[in-house]
């Protein structure tokens, strides 16, 4: 009997060494495939990581390059405008010079009209004068020339245009309607206070400014009667 419980005791002893070591094989093996799900988690986890972070850089370019897209079509707009804005100020700037230039000739023209004499006034060409008083009668240093009705013309050299118009002799108004001969105080009537009175030896000097000072009449008198009347480009 007693060999029977100890054979039997053997046999437990034997069965449960190899339960224990079955069990540690397994719990061994256990943790391999752990280790080996964990290692798979974190690769899985950094690819995915990888992945949002390559999605996330080639959003960020996208969204950079429509921007910069944005950008440069503004910035083309915006040279468009300012082209368009130029050349709009530049038109309306000629225009104004023209409409400008055309006032002051409008405006020489006029003031040519108020100081001419027989339709002949400073500024204008000696051969259109000529064309109006004929040929002249005198002719003093290429310069000057005198007419048949008293008229005397002095020229600019360079330029052939009429400088200085004067008379010496009744009988030839200037389109004011004065003429020499008159007494002074007809200038007042026809012309208005003068804007300047010089008086020297006997001699009184009325000036008259013009278009804007673009021409000078001066008119000559002594002992009350006009003497001499000299029209000229103001200086």
């Amino acid at each position: 009997m007693k060999k029977i419980f100890t054979a039997l005791m053997v046999a437990a002893m034997v069965l449960s060494t190899g339960c224990g070591n079955q069990a540690q094989e397994a719990a061994k093996d256990a943790q391999q495939k752990v280790e080996q799900k964990a290692d798979e988690a974190k690769e899985t986890a950094k690819q995915a990581a990888d992945d949002a972070a390559k999605k996330v850089e080639q959003k960020v370019e996208e969204n950079a390059n429509a921007v910069k897209e944005e950008a440069q079509k503004v910035e083309e707009k915006t040279e468009q405008k300012i082209q368009e804005t130029a050349q709009q100020a530049q038109e309306v700037k000629q225009e104004l010079e023209a409409k400008v230039g055309q006032m002051e000739q409008a405006s020489v023209s006029e003031a040519m009209k108020a100081v001419s004499f027989n339709g002949v006034a400073p500024t204008m060409h000696i051969d259109e004068a000529k064309k109006i008083l004929g040929e002249p009668t005198a002719q003093v240093d290429d310069d000057e020339f005198a007419f048949s009705n008293g008229l005397i013309i002095e020229i600019d050299k360079g330029t052939n245009l009429v400088e200085k118009i004067k008379i010496r002799q009744a009988g030839v108004p200037n389109a004011k309607g004065v003429e020499v001969g008159m007494m002074e105080y007809v200038l007042n009537e026809k012309c208005g206070p003068a804007d300047k009175i010089e008086i020297d030896d006997g001699e009184v000097e009325y000036k008259y400014y013009d278009g804007g000072k673009q021409f000078k009449t001066v008119y000559t008198s002594r002992g009350g009667i006009i003497t001499e009347i000299e029209t000229e480009v103001d200086d």
